[in-house]
């Protein structure tokens, strides 16, 4: 799994399935420009089919672990999946 700490001491994770899928980034230019803050500065993740909450800002390192982290949203009982397929299983 992978976590995602971010320079506001947000964190995330997604699973290394999750991170390997096509379409999924980590972005630090936007139109050939280096990313703006607000739009995540220096690195953002961009991670189609999933909520918002799984497209960490920010980003300032990120770690490699064998056990399911629990992110901010995560550690509130948001969903770990946070996929925008299953609607119905935004809570765990």
């Amino acid at each position: 799994e992978g976590v995602f700490y971010c320079e506001d001491g947000y964190s995330t994770s997604l699973t290394v399935e999750e991170v390997l899928k096509e379409g999924v980034i980590l972005a630090y230019k936007m139109n050939g420009n280096t990313l703006a803050v607000k739009h995540g500065y220096p690195v953002r993740m961009v991670v189609p089919g999933k909520y918002g909450m799984k497209w960490p800002k920010w980003i300032n390192s990120i770690e490699l672990v064998d056990y399911d982290y629990k992110g901010y949203w995560e550690q509130r009982g948001w969903s770990d999946y946070a996929g925008r397929d299953r609607p119905e299983e935004r809570y765990d």
